[in-house]
């Protein structure tokens, strides 16, 4: 599966809500997308049945009903993006693989960012093609506006890699 990573350096940048805009529009052309979101926090429904379950020592609960599934587990180690890819691919059939975070993976990455937050470029980051901001900034890279979905969307499909060719680019 191709992948295209969005990052960004700091939060509040807007990134889910480009995301969300990048799937509606890569839905339309006919396209799959799946989403992987790496986070600082574990963000889970607490008291939920399969939190509970976790909770109460088991090393994973998969819960599944026919709306989809919800899985909840406190590995020993944080998974990276590539064990974290074949999870989902597991889970679900997609055409390209949209990352939020996973900063220091090997995927190429579209940084994000906000005159209001900080026009800056994420520092230490590797593999940034493109920018997405409302505002100019100086680089030599493709710049979009939140607004050029299409032809962010264009961009996206003509770049995206599998991670394997990124790691392997190293």
């Amino acid at each position: 599966m191709r992948v295209m990573g969005f990052c960004a350096s700091r939060s509040n940048m807007g990134k889910t809500t480009l995301i969300s805009n990048v799937i509606r529009e890569l839905k339309r052309r006919g396209v799959q997308p799946v989403v992987l979101k790496h986070g600082q926090h574990l963000q889970t429904a607490a008291g939920k049945d399969s939190a509970r379950l976790v909770e109460a020592g088991a090393a994973a609960s998969l819960y599944v009903s026919p709306e989809g599934l919800v899985l909840e587990s406190r590995p020993s180690h944080e998974l990276d993006i590539q064990s974290a890819a074949r999870l989902l691919a597991a889970c679900a059939d997609g055409d390209i693989l949209l990352v939020e975070g996973y900063k220091q993976g090997p995927q190429r990455k579209i940084a994000v960012c906000r005159k209001d937050v900080a026009l800056e470029l994420p520092a230490g980051v590797n593999g940034i093609c493109a920018v997405v901001s409302d505002a100019p900034i100086e680089t030599p890279l493709p710049q979009f506006r939140f607004a050029d979905i299409s032809a962010l969307c264009d961009f996206i499909m003509e770049n995206a890699r599998p991670l394997e060719d990124e790691k392997n680019a190293k």
